[in-house]
């Protein structure tokens, strides 16, 4: 690669890392600054423009950009003391990560009271696949061929010669 087009490739790199560093400061001090980080672009952009400078001796220092990158490295350790802080700070916080939940507790939960419907939706979810399953086998046939298939009369007996 020719040396002009090495500058511009880095210039243009290092404008995406001023630009990914620019944007995380904004959502790091905006209490309402919506959106999300832009995680790891800015670092890998610095990096990448470190790597490509027609500089001698600069490209051993690719790393740098990856450290001080705000969307790499200070995201990163943030979240990790947020979840250290949290987890320390109240055991229950550890009973909710499901993996960790199950190597936490030991005691059985507590039964809990059913919903108000939770019964009604239960009964109507099973008599729905009971009702397709009975009715799958003569699906689609017409009424003398059900006659043929199953005879005159073509109630269920399913307990005892009864219905359900």
């Amino acid at each position: 690669m020719s040396e002009p087009a090495a500058w511009i490739l880095c210039a243009l790199l290092a404008a995406i890392f001023v630009g990914a560093n620019i944007a995380n400061l904004q959502l790091m001090f905006k209490k309402d600054a919506g959106g999300s980080p832009v995680m790891l672009v800015g670092g890998i952009a610095g990096a990448l423009a470190i790597y490509v400078a027609p500089v001698a001796g600069v490209r051993g220092y690719w790393w740098v950009a990856l450290l001080i990158d705000l969307g790499t490295v200070p995201f990163f350790l943030l979240g990790f003391v947020g979840i250290a802080v949290e987890a320390l700070g109240s055991p229950a916080f550890l009973r909710r990560i499901p993996l960790v939940r199950l190597l936490v507790s030991k005691a059985e939960p507590a039964p809990r009271d059913p919903y108000p419907l939770e019964r009604a939706i239960i009964g109507c979810l099973l008599g729905t696949a009971t009702g397709d399953a009975m009715g799958l086998a003569l699906e689609g046939l017409s009424r003398s061929r059900q006659a043929r298939i199953v005879g005159e009369d073509m109630r269920y007996r399913l307990l005892f010669g009864k219905g359900l």
